[in-house]
């Protein structure tokens, strides 16, 4: 009997599907209905899939950097002191402060007005989602239900999101947060971070900007208003809405209150605190703009840092600028009063040893004028540039004993005047006699003999001294021309400053810096390392300090020594559009320049004002360099300059002429005088010219009858013939054993023999010789601007 086989219909029909749907056991509408078992395995799975996909996406998210705008922290800029400010460079207002800074008012005002669960929630306030989902839902005002932790991540990690997936990331990295760090550090971190307006991000700048005092000193008052402007800082400054704003405050200690931060009786004693003015911070704004401007370019230049790291890089920058110099080179400007228009002041003060920039004037507001008065004015330096002649002289075999002429009108070759002649002025036709030393030279600031100077040594010695010393090779109008000793070129005042430096460092040349030092907030240091070059030898340095000591004892800047302890210095002018006096002790050295311009910038002659008559180097500017000098020397130990060697301040006499050595006679001439014949000396020339004047002769050199023709004491291979010894600075009589004329309104005037005296002939080294007779005129020079 064949057997029966089921039919596919059978087959299929008796078959158990996984899943029931569409349902076979209903028919019409409900075989499409999901049964209750179907949905909830579904709910069930789907749960547990987006569980799976949380945990997965906690595991594999990553904690992003901050954004700029979270970690950006302005630049302090402080003085030498590393204390007090100079100002700031910032594009975020913003300084990060540990979390032991922050006063526990502060940390607690902020959770009650901004998260009550800070201490007990995971970072995610599930309720508070909730509710804030039903709110939105209902169409009512936006509810955003993020704590303090998500806050804190949208402010720090993520930037502003509204939207559900970033508010999930958000949620995420807030768990993943709240493992890794505990609740004070986060709470800090957003202190740190969120904006309190007024330009202030971060508690310290939001205390500075209300309060005017650190956040460390906050008070619970105080703690309670920042607190409560937190939502909308603007809206809510109590100069802008205190009514508001008191609302607020009042809300932010009643909550703290609630949560038991604070008793109600302390509660009942808080009075609304009173905040300051707020005036926006303008870095560039008075004298210290030119200050910051300058080390902003050094940050760049030397140190190397970027324009972003410098503005949002929260350094702190500390400069070689003493607040004592610094306060009393403006106030000394200050103290002019009213000056003309178009007078202009520049000062820069050098630390010899290493080149620091101590104080600089520019300018009075860098926001007006952005020309900076010390580092880009340019004008002639006039008689400062006397010091490097005279250095390179002293290097080519000249003392400060050396012979040079001494009155107006002397002739030097290769010199041309204004007239078109070669006859070389003095400031006020003074004259000292035929002859002077190099040292009375120096202390009267005698064109006469430095042109002489410049054209024994050639003027190509003089620039290239100016240039080891300080000055840029590419200064203006620097060049070999004979009258480069008179200060044609046109340097700037720091210029100058660093060049005497280099006298009081003992020839030491160091490049001048003003920024000391720099820390990141990694800790990451640069430290300015000073190196110097030995531009001249002790030796020639410490006689040019010997020389410009005299110029303060003896000469054009008397009134220097008021100082009241050891300096040399320069007075110079040029062409009375120009003064200048330029001083140093071994401590510091002082450039003080003062000029005038037309409406147009161009160099105009100075207008008199205020108390002098006369514009001359030992007028204004020397009064300057006291105020300034002075400051940063009081209280410091009184320091001594190094003496120079005798062999090139006053070197021995040539050795006499014995019987032995006496020639036979000559049928021939003699071009040199007989051994009968004395030395003129600058004592013999007398205050007023008479019949007899140039005959003078200093009784004190009287015995020294005898020289060797031809011989000459040396120093070097280009030593210049001495015709004895050179009378002390002491003795009287004479003008360089006499105290110096004091001049009246001017570097040089009043002293001397004006217009007097002979025509003395350019001569090398020793210039000698007998005079002509008095009878014999001499033709009227030029007078030179006084230096």
């Amino acid at each position: 009997m064949p057997t029966a086989s089921r039919s596919p219909q059978t087959s299929k029909a008796g078959k158990r599907r996984l899943i029931n749907y569409p349902r076979r056991n209903k028919r019409g509408f409900w075989r499409w209905v999901p049964s209750f078992w179907l949905v909830m395995g579904l709910f069930f799975t789907g749960g547990l899939a987006v569980a799976a996909a949380l945990v997965v996406a906690y595991f594999v998210i990553e904690v992003p950097e901050p954004t700029d705008v979270a970690v950006a922290q302005a630049s302090t800029v402080y003085y030498s002191d590393g204390v007090t400010p100079i100002g700031r460079f910032s594009e975020i207002n913003r300084e990060v402060i540990e979390a032991s800074t922050i006063p526990t008012s502060m940390k607690q005002a902020i959770v009650a007005s901004e998260d009550s669960t800070f201490y007990t929630n995971n970072g995610v306030d599930l309720r508070g989602i909730g509710r804030a989902v039903v709110n939105n839902v209902q169409g009512n005002a936006q509810q955003g239900a993020s704590t303090i932790t998500m806050q804190y991540i949208e402010n720090y990690y993520l930037g502003t999101n509204k939207s559900y997936v970033g508010k999930i990331q958000e949620a995420l990295l807030a768990f993943k947060i709240e493992q890794q760090a505990d609740k004070d550090t986060i709470l800090s971190s957003y202190l740190n971070t969120i904006y309190f307006g007024r330009g202030a991000y971060g508690i310290q700048e939001a205390a500075k900007r209300y309060f005017g005092k650190s956040a460390a000193d906050l008070t619970v008052s105080e703690s309670a208003m920042l607190a409560g402007i937190v939502p909308a800082p603007s809206a809510y400054d109590p100069a802008v809405s205190p009514e508001t704003a008191t609302l607020r405050w009042n809300r932010v200690l009643d909550r703290m209150v609630a949560l038991n931060m604070i008793s109600s009786a302390d509660r009942a004693q808080q009075v609304f605190p009173t905040v300051i003015d707020f005036e926006p911070e303008q870095t560039y704004l008075g004298t210290n703009g030119y200050l910051m401007n300058l080390v902003h370019q050094e940050l760049q230049q030397v140190v190397g840092l970027s324009e972003d790291r410098i503005s949002r890089g929260g350094l702190r920058i500390i400069t070689t600028f003493d607040k004592t110099t610094q306060d009393a080179a403006v106030q000394s400007v200050n103290d002019l009063g009213e000056r003309p228009a178009g007078n202009h002041v520049g000062i820069t003060s050098i630390n010899p040893t290493n080149g620091a920039v101590l104080a600089l004037y520019g300018g009075a507001d860098y926001l007006q004028v952005q020309h900076n008065d010390a580092t880009q004015a340019i004008l002639q330096a006039g008689s400062t540039f006397k010091a490097f002649t005279l250095a390179a002289a002293l290097e080519n075999g000249s003392t400060l004993a050396t012979r040079l002429p001494g009155n107006s009108g002397a002739r030097v070759e290769g010199w041309v005047g204004p007239d078109g002649s070669n006859r070389v002025a003095n400031d006020s036709g003074e004259s000292l006699g035929e002859t002077v030393s190099l040292l009375a030279a120096t202390e009267h600031s005698l064109n006469s003999a430095f042109a002489e100077l410049n054209a024994q040594i050639g003027a190509d010695k003089t620039r290239e001294a100016a240039v080891r010393a300080g000055i840029p090779a590419d200064t203006n109008g620097l060049n070999d021309t004979l009258s480069n000793v008179l200060g044609t070129a046109s340097p700037h005042v720091i210029d100058v400053a660093s060049a005497y430096a280099t006298f009081a460092a003992e020839g030491m040349r160091y490049q001048p810096y003003m920024v000391q030092s720099v820390v990141d907030p990694a800790g990451e240091v640069f430290t300015a390392a000073p190196a110097g070059t030995q531009a001249f030898s002790a030796n020639v340095a410490n006689t040019v300090n010997e020389a410009l000591k005299g110029v303060v004892e003896n000469g054009t800047g008397t009134r220097a020594a008021a100082l009241g302890r050891p300096a040399a210095g320069k007075t110079g002018t040029s062409d009375e559009s120009s003064i200048w006096f330029v001083g140093y002790t071994p401590q510091i050295a002082t450039a003080v320049a003062m000029f005038q311009t037309n409406e147009v910038g161009n160099p105009m002659r100075l207008e008199p004002f205020g108390e002098y008559t006369s514009m001359y180097g030992n007028t204004y500017p020397l009064d300057l360099w006291l105020a300034v000098q002075g400051a940063y020397l009081e209280g410091k130990p009184i320091a001594q300059f190094t003496e120079p060697p005798s062999s090139l301040v006053n070197p021995a006499p040539a050795p006499r002429r014995t019987a032995e050595s006496t020639p036979e006679p000559s049928d021939e001439p003699s071009d040199t005088p007989s051994e009968a014949t004395t030395e003129p000396s600058d004592a013999g020339v007398p205050d007023t010219p008479g019949p007899d004047a140039t005959d003078s002769t200093n009784p004190t050199d009287a015995t020294d009858t005898s020289t060797e023709p031809g011989a000459a004491t040396t120093d070097g291979p280009d030593a210049q013939p001495s015709g004895g010894s050179e009378p002390s600075t002491n003795q009287p009589g004479g003008s360089d054993g006499a105290p110096n004329p004091q001049p009246t309104t001017g570097d040089n005037a009043g002293g001397g023999n004006p217009g007097g005296g002979t025509d003395p002939q350019p001569g090398t080294g020793d210039v000698s010789g007998v005079a002509p007779p008095a009878d014999v005129a001499v033709p009227e020079v030029p007078v030179a601007p006084r230096e």
